[in-house]
């Protein structure tokens, strides 16, 4: 089990928030959440089952850790103290299952996007196209290794799922002589209505950190 402690080294942008959240998800009725979000509770083994980017994890109550059971995903991104773990800390606390109608929307889309549009296109957008602008090759390899779906939308794409029900679509535009590369990132409908807008932010920014692991591990000869 990767049990998250305080003693591990973390900046407080992320530790303060972490320690906050599993303060609160002690005092949360753990048959409710389940219940709520639509997942697994284990009360004689006081975990949840829940899947993220396609791995599946155990998460203890009343004491937050987190271990992966099942991975499909190269990428663990909730090992240690991370936007990862409190995400999922968040949704267990307050956080509700709501269906999605099919729709797509792009981040200035969504209500109150327009206000952090610009701190998301430089945090996801920019980043995507200027990573993977000249290496289309390499972002189709890590997507199909993160098991994303491919889609007909711009020079590659892909829809991927954050948590079951929740996908996000990541659209590529190669550079050329004329050109500078370019990006798109499209959210299902029902994000809105269950992430805050500055967390879509950080959705969207967890897709790319995985796409940069998996980048990592792909190269260095590892896998699933």
């Amino acid at each position: 089990m990767i049990a998250l402690e305080k003693k591990e080294v973390v900046n407080n942008k992320e530790e303060k928030p972490f320690e906050h959240y599993c303060a609160l998800y002690r005092e949360t009725d753990p048959e409710e959440a389940a219940q709520r979000l639509g997942i697994e509770y284990d009360a004689a083994a006081g975990e949840f089952e829940l899947v993220f980017l396609g791995n599946r994890y155990r998460v203890s109550f009343p004491e937050y850790s987190a271990r992966c059971v099942e991975k499909k995903c190269p990428a663990d991104l909730m090992k240690g103290v991370g936007a990862a773990n409190i995400l999922i800390l968040r949704r267990l606390i307050e956080g509700k299952l709501i269906p999605a109608h099919g729709s797509f929307y792009t981040y200035k889309e969504t209500p109150w996007g327009n206000v952090y549009n610009t701190q998301f296109t430089g945090r996801c957008i920019s980043r995507l196209a200027f990573s993977y602008g000249k290496r289309i090759a390499d972002f189709r390899r890590i997507f199909e290794a993160m098991g994303a779906s491919p889609i007909e939308n711009g020079d590659a794409g892909y829809a991927i799922e954050l948590i079951p029900g929740y996908t996000l679509k990541f659209m590529l535009w190669e550079a050329d002589d004329e050109f500078p590369p370019s990006a798109q990132i499209l959210f299902s409908d029902n994000f809105p209505d269950s992430f805050a807008p500055e967390d879509l932010v950080v959705c969207a920014e967890l897709v790319i950190n995985a796409m940069k692991e998996t980048d990592r591990i792909l190269k260095e000869g590892g896998g699933v």
